[in-house]
């Protein structure tokens, strides 16, 4: 009998830290790759590459809520930078302040849009620029296309 209860204790747990700690990677077709990591406590980390850790990453990441969409954008012109427009507040950690490795879209909107946007209404990214759009409460992802990522 006792081994039942912890076989089902065990099972909840598993179960409780699946739900709770989901990860995802999101791949574009250049090899660039996202790791979107919902955990307990409604905090979300996003990681450049993929990221298997088990504790709050020490690398360069994004930390917003659960419920977040945002905007990531890539481009050639800015190799090794991800620039991101969120939602909601994010806490960005830069691991090398020289290395500029998250860009906030908002704090230098015109230098983005001329980098990353062709026309005068800002709507259609450069050739040579990159998009995923999360919808991290929904669990859904797109790229600049409109194909379903995740």
């Amino acid at each position: 009998m006792k081994k039942v209860i912890l076989f089902v204790v065990i099972l909840i747990g598993v179960l409780l830290l699946w739900y709770g700690e989901s990860r995802k990677f999101i791949c574009l077709n250049n090899g660039t790759c996202i790791t979107v990591w919902k955990t307990f406590g409604n905090t979300c980390y996003i990681i450049p590459g993929k990221y298997y850790g088990i504790t709050s990453p020490s690398v360069d990441h994004i930390r917003t809520t659960n419920t977040t969409l945002i905007d990531l954008y890539f481009s050639k012109s800015l190799p090794n930078t991800v620039i991101y427009r969120s939602t909601d507040s994010a806490v960005v950690k830069n691991a090398h302040p020289e290395v500029l490795v998250f860009a906030d879209y908002i704090s230098d909107m015109n230098r983005y849009q001329d980098l990353l946007f062709e026309d005068a209404g800002r709507q259609k990214l450069k050739e040579d620029a990159d998009l995923i759009f999360i919808d991290i409460h929904d669990s859904h992802s797109v790229d600049k296309h409109k194909n379903r990522l995740w």
